[in-house]
């Protein structure tokens, strides 16, 4: 049993990092749309 739950909670463990990456890259573009929403004289 100590096997089953080693394996998922190195492989959970790598996807929450990849996961994590991916999420900040796409705050980051979140940001600047709308900052350029906001530039925009409306």
């Amino acid at each position: 049993m100590s096997l089953g739950t080693r394996s998922p909670y190195s492989s959970h463990g790598s996807d929450y990092r990849s996961h994590d990456s991916h999420y900040e890259s796409r705050l980051r573009t979140s940001r600047l749309l709308l900052l350029r929403l906001l530039r925009r004289p409306t």
